[in-house]
């Protein structure tokens, strides 16, 4: 892991809130494995809600990613996507001699649809006309991201393996096939840029503003053997000319001696029942810790 994942972009304005990214470090962890894990939510519903079996699960095969990544990509630059300065997702750059390779951009539950993981590659992309670069990437052949890679410019240079090697060619640069660089070697555990802020199909809805807003100070129990909380606050986040179900922030309350971490858990909530969402630990209030949940 490189201390510095290249120059932050200026903030993009975007719907939601600004967007950016800044350097990973070891606070991180728990929103990696959210996300890791959200990736593998097929297999881990074959677990039977097994949170020991599960999280030993996660750990062994981010690990596998990782050191595959590492032995593969030495020095790649990995970033954690910020939405008003909020962690949402991480974005993993390989800048490599003569090109930049999009490894991985990936988005928390609930952000999902509404062009954030577009906007962190119209980012990427920009930075790399900037230093006059041009972009790779991986993609499954039948994977619905390719049409949109295909109108940001991108065309296919290999075919080998399971996925195919795209590439945005540098500005004014010719669009001829290029030489493929050497493959690296193909594992279960390593995973490519498979879709922006793509997330598996059979996730259960979330909460929405009008399930949760009559509720407030209700308790929510934290499954399986986690601390009760209080729905504390839901405000809705509308913005001029949004249409659809209202995005909103919660805040949530419990006891500072049974501390959260960032992460997925499983929240039994009120008009909608057990389900699992993505909390960020803020500062206390009032001696007791306060946890964030956004939900667009």
């Amino acid at each position: 892991m490189t201390d510095s994942p290249g120059p932050a972009p200026p903030a993009i304005a975007t719907s939601l809130g600004n967007l950016s990214w800044r350097p990973r470090t070891e606070e991180d962890q728990g929103l990696l494995r959210a996300l890791f894990a959200a990736s593998r939510r097929a297999e881990l519903g074959l677990m039977a809600g097994d949170p020991d079996q599960e999280r030993a699960f996660v750990d062994l095969q981010l690990r596998a990613r990782e050191q595959h990544r590492d032995a593969t990509r030495p020095g790649a630059d990995l970033a954690i996507v910020t939405l008003d300065d909020v962690a949402i997702g991480q974005l993993d750059l390989h800048r490599a001699e003569g090109h930049l390779e999009v490894l991985e951009i990936a988005l928390v539950p609930g952000l999902q649809g509404h062009g954030l993981g577009t906007a962190v590659l119209h980012g990427v992309l920009a930075e790399a006309d900037e230093a006059e670069l041009p972009v790779v990437l991986h993609v499954e052949p039948a994977n619905p991201a390719r049409r949109l890679y295909e109108r940001l410019g991108f065309v296919v240079r290999s075919t080998g393996g399971t996925h195919l090697e795209m590439e945005r060619p540098a500005p004014g640069a010719a669009t001829g096939p290029r030489p493929a660089p050497p493959a690296a070697e193909e594992t279960e555990e390593e995973t490519a840029t498979d879709g922006v802020d793509a997330l598996p199909v059979d996730l259960p809805p979330l909460p929405t503003y009008d399930d949760l807003a009559p509720h407030i100070g209700v308790t929510v129990a934290c499954l399986p053997d986690g601390p009760d909380l209080e729905l504390v606050t839901v405000e809705a986040r509308t913005r001029p000319g949004r249409t659809g179900p209202v995005p909103y922030s919660a805040l949530l309350a419990g006891p500072l001696d049974r501390p959260l971490e960032q992460g997925m858990h499983r929240l039994d909530l009120p008009g909608t029942g057990p389900i699992e969402l993505f909390i960020v630990p803020i500062t206390p209030v009032d001696g007791r810790a306060v946890y964030e949940l956004i939900v667009t």
